[in-house]
């Protein structure tokens, strides 16, 4: 690496310093990029660097580069220390020190905030992009034209517009112990998570920055942290200087007890419970010494039922002979599943429902309280309700259960069957049709009582359910349906009852009054429609039988003429029939005679063996 000309003002120089270099092959392939990469970086006095500047170097070559261990190859051994070694304007321990590996490159860019321009021919760019990704979002590659030089000047170009339109922090020191998110609006109204922010013109951009604590280090002096934060493009940060608040007042060194007797002379007592145990120690105050066991041969022998192989029942695990039950099981050998003691729909998981202790899977209830999970009290206090000057369970229409009133019937209701709604419901009725003199002519009667027990108001509306009114009025909503005297109508109201307890006083608003009779019925049509009725059912059952006898009989001639069509007559004569004969005998002619029975003989042979006839 030779180094032509410190960065200045003067552009001319520059110019002729760059057409006037000398070019050289290297006797391998690969290029000392790295070297070169790696001074111009760190030797800030030599190349010229301002401390808040943008700084932008440009890499040309059409070769891929030496890295880290190939320096063996010529028996450098020594690695890369990533510091300036220049004498004069060449690179001094390029036969000293091995090549830089492309993450300490990486490093040395993020720390001295420089901007890296890769131009580089298509041959060679993947590798140029692998050393672009290690350094991150400050590193760009693009690909170099020959006798072009528009893609440098334009890659220049866009990484300087890059530098003045966003804004990008980096967290660049802080501890394992911590985690650090950035949030910002940018020139969003919303807040989120990032920790790069693009802008046109010169807003205001605030970040934020959330920090946690992931655990707190054993070494005390860790605990005082220094947090560095800055651009990742500009020499400019922020540190913070961070204290954890990694113990209580209870857990200074001057308030613990080393070896106290609270924990067996074998712990640390600190805010009222042993801290740590020495050594191998363990139990809530030190007791166990594992190195002394109850049986040193079996040392979960007293953790382990006779019924059961697993130790403490697979639900637990055994300190000092003793099983440590997990959450939800208790026992001596944690074999009580103490989700028996308490519903299936209690979300709260509260055993016996706070009222005793789960024994043996079961709930041992507290004096006071039984049932499955101590959830019902033995007393009736809590359905004891005071009714016209004296206590009574239920307002004694009902029974207490499990703290809680079960009515006699359906019809009564409220926490202490204290509401009976429909109860005296058809009593109201009687009153009111003997009374309310509207109701009365309905009913076709007179009134024979007076209405001057309770107030009545007939009205257009009422309220459509029973309601609990203010100033100790309870209301209540009923229908009422009789018939008439006559028995040929049907009457029906709907009151409102309102019970004034204070006073002592009852008043009803009547609404919906309704009468409706039933036509008269003419038993002469009647009796006529029901009897023709009958005969034409009569008529149109008889038309479907004859209806039906005659498609069956079609079918059946039919078919008769069907076979008739197929039959095949004999022509032939019947193999039994035979002709009738007669035989006559002259008496006169012996020898004729004889001739003739011969030849007749003969004749029924010849017959009986030729027929004849056919």
């Amino acid at each position: 690496f030779s180094h032509k000309l410190t960065l200045d003002s003067d552009e001319k120089a520059f110019v002729s310093r760059v057409r006037s270099a000398s070019t050289s092959g290297n006797t391998d392939s690969p290029e000392g990029t790295l070297d070169a990469l790696m001074q111009a970086l760190v030797c800030k006095q030599e190349i010229g660097w301002r401390d808040q500047s943008d700084k932008i170097i440009v890499v040309a070559t059409d070769e891929e580069f030496h890295y880290a261990g190939d320096g063996k190859l010529a028996g450098i051994l020594v690695p890369n220390d990533g510091e300036c070694h220049m004498s004069g304007h060449n690179y001094s321990h390029y036969h000293v020190l091995d090549y830089p590996s492309m993450h300490q490159i990486a490093e040395k860019v993020r720390e001295n905030k420089f901007n890296i321009v890769f131009t580089v021919t298509n041959k060679v760019r993947p590798i140029y992009e692998t050393l672009a990704n290690i350094i991150g979002s400050t590193a760009r590659v693009d690909t170099l034209q020959d006798e072009d030089s528009t893609t440098i000047i334009n890659l220049i170009d866009k990484v300087y517009s890059d530098i003045r339109s966003s804004v990008e922090l980096r967290v660049e020191r802080m501890s394992d112990f911590i985690e650090i998110d950035l949030y910002s609006k940018c020139e969003n109204k919303t807040e989120f998570k990032t920790n790069k922010c693009t802008f046109k013109g010169r807003p205001d951009i605030t970040f934020y920055a959330n920090i946690r604590l992931k655990s707190c280090p054993k070494d005390r002096s860790l605990w005082d942290q220094k947090i560095k934060i800055g651009l990742a493009n500009i020499n400019e940060s922020i540190e913070i200087d961070l204290r954890m608040d990694c113990e209580c007042e209870c857990e200074r060194a001057d308030k613990i007890a080393k070896n106290s007797a609270e924990c067996h002379n074998a712990g640390t007592f600190a805010c009222g419970i042993c801290a740590a145990c020495n050594g191998n120690r363990t139990g809530d105050q030190c007791e166990c010494d594992p190195e002394k066991p109850i049986d040193p041969k079996d040392p979960e022998a007293h953790c382990k039922h006779p019924e059961i192989t697993n130790t403490c029942s697979g639900r637990g695990f055994c300190e000092c002979g003793k099983c440590n039950c997990f959450v939800g099981f208790s026992g001596d050998y944690c074999q009580y599943d103490d989700s028996n003691c308490h519903p299936d729909n209690d979300k709260n998981f509260k055993i016996c429902n706070g009222n005793g202790r789960c024994l043996e899977a079961k709930c041992n209830c507290s004096k006071g309280f039984t049932g499955k999970y101590c959830d019902c009290p033995t007393d009736n206090q809590t359905c004891t309700t005071t009714t016209n000057g004296q206590q009574q369970v239920c307002s004694g229409e009902g029974k207490c259960v499990c703290g809680q009133c079960e009515c006699n019937t359906s019809s009564q209701t409220g926490k202490y069957c204290q509401i009976c709604p429909r109860c005296e419901s058809q009593a109201y009725c009687d009153l009111m049709l003997s009374c309310v003199p509207k109701i009365c002519e309905l009913y076709g009667t007179n009134c024979t009582e007076s209405c001057d027990r309770f107030d009545y108001k007939l009205v257009d509306e009422l309220t459509d359910l029973m309601a609990n009114n203010t100033d100790g009025l309870l209301t209540f909503v009923n229908q009422c349906r009789n018939r008439t005297l006559n028995n040929e109508c049907d009457i029906s109201f709907t009151y409102e009852r309102t019970d004034d307890e204070i006073n002592k006083r009852l008043s009803f608003k009547i609404t919906k009054l309704d009468k409706s009779c039933a036509e008269k019925v003419n038993l002469v049509v009647v009796s006529g429609s029901v009897i023709s009725g009958i005969i034409l059912v009569g008529l149109a059952l008889l038309l479907i039988w004859k209806l039906i006898a005659e498609i069956l009989d079609r079918k059946e001639f039919a078919r008769f003429q069907q076979e008739l069509s197929k039959a095949n007559w004999e022509q032939s004569e019947n193999p039994l029939y035979k002709e009738a004969k007669s035989t006559f005998t002259n008496p006169t002619f012996g020898l004729r005679e004889k001739s003739m029975k011969r030849i007749s003989r003969l004749t029924d042979r010849i017959s009986r063996r030729f027929d004849f006839n056919k």
